[in-house]
């Protein structure tokens, strides 16, 4: 009987695992630091998670790049799917009662509320934009790819992170806040959300020569 031979992917097992583990961290630890605020344009608050959730669309170019379409498809889903686990447990771990040597120190309670506890509105906004984002990227990504298959591969990046870092940052003000503070102030949060979110962006696009070596791009690039 002929041995079985393992699937490995064409990047190979530590790239493929670099670039998954990679985009999962970013979303997640993302998440969990959106609480802080720092003043970066015009004293302006900007939650520090937003700053690192940024880099995720040139992470997805990484994955689009070297594992293809569908994979960065399945990855965004599976992210989805892995942060709403995660803030259920998250809700859970806060709501459950403590022990009374836990309440005795009520600040240890309030904290735990304030840094994992996250209004409803605000939770579902964040995994919709995500989920619409990352994969407008995705296809901006492919269909430049496809339409100038000799380019540069930070060219491609800039190009599909020019249409989905703006938009994440409009989409997520619209839907978590919209109805809820003054339309000027709403509009002065997307404008300055889509901002700050596409210079990070093009920031890390030399992490598409950084992350991972460079080999042929995907194999014939799934048209589905």
């Amino acid at each position: 009987m002929a041995p079985v031979r393992e699937y490995e992917p064409a990047l190979g097992f530590r790239g493929t695992s670099t670039l998954v583990a990679g985009y999962l961290g970013i979303q997640f630890a993302a998440n969990l630091t959106a609480v802080k605020t720092v003043a970066i344009l015009d004293g302006r608050p900007i939650p520090i998670g937003s700053l690192l959730y940024a880099v995720s669309f040139t992470w997805i170019d990484l994955v689009n790049e070297h594992l293809g379409r569908r994979c960065a498809r399945w990855l965004v889903v599976s992210s989805v799917g892995v942060n709403a686990l995660i803030i259920l447990w998250f809700q859970l771990y806060v709501h459950l009662p403590g022990t009374s040597e836990w309440n005795m120190d009520g600040g240890r309670q309030e904290a735990v509320a304030f840094v994992m506890g996250t209004t409803p509105r605000v939770l579902i906004a964040s995994l919709v934009t995500m989920y619409i984002a990352e994969n407008v990227d995705i296809l901006v990504y492919h269909r430049v790819r496809a339409f100038l298959p000799a380019r540069r591969c930070w060219l491609t990046s800039a190009v599909s992170n020019t249409a989905s870092a703006p938009l994440d940052g409009v989409l997520f003000a619209l839907i978590a806040f919209a109805g809820k503070v003054p339309i000027d102030f709403l509009w002065s949060l997307m404008l300055t959300s889509a901002l700050y979110k596409l210079a990070v962006a093009y920031a890390s696009v030399p992490l598409n020569y950084a992350i991972v070596p460079r080999r042929a791009r995907a194999v014939g690039e799934e048209s589905g």
